[in-house]
């Protein structure tokens, strides 16, 4: 007999995402005990043609929270070290995030030996000097051509990403060479989180704010999670978060404890978590 473990993994293997609506779950494993009632020897060959008749039902499950969840502006600009972390690292370049050199803050740093080169990211925009001379990539949607960097959109996943300019290279080896730049833990834990479920085909885009709160990540699969780091517990009031199946707060301190929606991970389970099956 099959179980619903079974099923899960059948729902993996075909649509790459982690997590499974539980009303598309609950009509499949019924059809499933339907057909074994009746003496049929149910295969994963034969779990995998009855996911099939779903595919629509399930993929316009996922589509529809995608459309919802798809950055504007405001996301991308916000998104934008993650993205770049992301393309310089396809490069075999190392990049780090959320630097501070002399109280300023760094939006990427590319190492170089023992020194770093500092990257401001700009989005349409422009921004004030630094007491540093950090490396200026920005684009400017009317202006593709002229810009160091693109954002491709698209309708399959990773869904956007920020493809280089040939010219980027040139620019960083111009660029400032820095030493004693500090490094926080908070960039590097987000965007381990936003590498894992990016490389398992969800859309994981910057959070939302909702009330007072602003999170860090939105991730958008069957269902849609909200990441925040912080050592509170915010109100979870029930309108505003109806949309979300879980939210994780990720503490620097405690133990994994849930109420509800409302799951707390302390932030040294993070590396045993994303080495597994996640953290929603």
């Amino acid at each position: 007999m099959n179980d619903v473990s079974d099923i899960i993994k059948h729902l993996r293997d075909v649509f790459d995402v982690d997590d499974v609506d539980g009303s598309i779950l609950a009509e499949i494993a019924g059809e499933v005990r339907e057909l074994e009632s009746h003496g049929i020897n149910v295969t994963g060959d034969v779990i995998d043609k009855i996911i099939e008749l779903h595919s629509s039902e399930i993929m316009g499950k996922v589509l529809s929270n995608v459309k919802a969840s798809m950055p504007g502006r405001s996301k991308l600009r916000r998104a934008l070290p993650y993205l770049f972390k992301e393309a310089m690292e396809r490069s075999g370049f190392n990049v780090e995030l959320g630097g501070i050199h002399r109280g300023e803050l760094i939006d990427a740093a590319v190492q170089v030996g023992m020194a770093w080169i500092p990257v401001s990211l700009q989005y349409a925009e422009k921004r004030e000097g630094r007491r540093f001379k950090a490396v200026q990539l920005s684009y400017d949607p009317r202006r593709p051509s002229g810009s160091d960097f693109m954002i491709d959109m698209s309708s399959r996943p990773p869904y956007y990403q920020m493809l280089l300019s040939s010219k980027v290279l040139g620019k960083l080896r111009e660029g400032a060479r820095l030493h004693g730049v500090k490094f926080s833990v908070r960039g590097e834990v987000l965007y381990n989180i936003w590498r894992f479920y990016r490389e398992r085909r969800y859309l994981v885009v910057p959070g939302p704010r909702i009330g007072m709160q602003l999170y860090d990540l939105e991730i958008v699969g069957f269902n849609r999670y909200l990441i925040k780091m912080a050592n509170y517990v915010p109100k979870l009031p029930a309108k505003q978060y109806a949309h979300y199946s879980r939210i994780v707060i990720i503490t620097s301190k405690g133990r994994s404890s849930q109420d509800g929606k409302l799951l707390l991970v302390p932030i040294h389970r993070l590396v045993d978590l994303l080495d597994g099956d996640g953290i929603l």
